[in-house]
């Protein structure tokens, strides 16, 4: 689906300040696509609370390319995620990126307890708890 690129945000646990773009990764990626032009896939959820919006699931320093590229929309994967495949998707990219620093350790854990406290709270037994987690 084309989507304008100022109509997506960024994943709602991605922690910009803790977990920022890495602009020498974002001119590679340039150079990669001013070589193939290929913008390999990156994914969205239409955003819960806000018409016409969009929340990227994965691919931050290749939406930073787009926009880097002087690009105004894309051909982006829209999906239905919950909140816990934008925490998962989140995570795998941050592993998957060159250098895991302690910052991007952390972020991945506090907001996966900030996403799995609400659930903890409602559970009486570890057995409850079981059977809800996702």
């Amino acid at each position: 689906m084309k989507i304008a690129l100022s109509n997506i945000e960024r994943n709602p646990f991605r922690d910009m300040k803790r977990n920022p773009i890495d602009k020498e990764a974002v001119s590679d990626l340039v150079d990669s696509f001013k070589r193939n032009n290929v913008w390999p896939n990156v994914v969205v959820r239409k955003h819960p609370a806000k018409q016409g919006k969009f929340q990227l699931a994965y691919g931050h320093h290749r939406l930073a390319a787009m926009k880097n590229f002087k690009l105004k929309e894309s051909e982006f994967i829209v999906q239905d995620i919950d909140d816990w495949g934008m925490y998962s998707a989140m995570v795998d990219e941050n592993e998957a990126g060159r250098n895991i620093s302690s910052a991007v350790i952390y972020e991945n854990i506090e907001q996966g307890i900030e996403l799995l406290e609400p659930l903890i709270r409602k559970c009486a037994t570890v057995e409850e708890f079981e059977l809800h987690v996702p």
